[in-house]
């Protein structure tokens, strides 16, 4: 049962993704109903049932006397609240900000290989924040050296900036859920691999 699936708060306010497994116990006890993906009807367990055997295209499930298509996208029944939850300030968070690739030359590299640098340089007053703090490689890094990327003649891809990741997510949207998802929410600003979410 791999694969994800999008939660939507009462509001139809995305709050949540839940693995295969979690999102089918949520449906079955029904905490939450299964959005058609065509539709947009909302179906309990039951009727979803019914739906999956209707031949209806997707991901499905076997068990020993079922067929079970994979909702795309869950509606929780009684919740309507968001969950806070802030991103944490690492490397790690900038480089996956930046999809592991040098902000001067555009290659995406191995971690090992890559760099956090300063835009406007330490030795000048840089400070350790999401909007001073890009990828490079380390020969981009070390040819900008303690300039500015204008003084250097290098120019950012993307200027940075805090992650917009999914709220309250804490990972990042599954490549292939994108299409699928922004029928209900704008996806633009969770797609780290390109904008660069929870």
């Amino acid at each position: 049962m791999d694969g994800h699936v999008l939660i939507l708060n009462r509001s139809w306010a995305a709050v949540h993704i839940a693995p295969v497994h979690r999102a089918l116990t949520l449906l079955y006890v029904g905490t939450a109903k299964a959005v058609h993906p065509n539709e947009y009807s909302l179906h309990d367990f039951d009727d979803w049932l019914t739906l999956s055997s209707n031949g209806m295209t997707g991901r499905y499930i076997h068990t020993t006397s079922l067929r079970i298509r994979i909702p795309e996208v869950l509606l929780l029944q009684e919740f309507n609240r968001f969950v806070r939850r802030e991103i944490r300030f690492s490397r790690h968070s900038i480089l996956e900000r930046d999809n592991h690739t040098c902000q001067y030359c555009g290659r995406h590299l191995a971690k090992a290989q890559l760099t956090l640098d300063h835009v406007v340089p330490q030795s000048r007053g840089g400070a350790d924040t999401w909007e001073n703090l890009a990828v490079a490689c380390v020969q981009c890094n070390v040819r900008k050296g303690s300039h500015t990327p204008t003084e250097a003649g290098m120019h950012l891809m993307r200027k940075p900036s805090k992650p917009s990741w999914m709220p309250n997510f804490g990972k990042r949207v599954p490549e292939h859920q994108l299409e699928v998802w922004k029928r209900f929410v704008d996806t633009r600003r969770w797609k780290m691999a390109s904008a660069n979410s929870a």
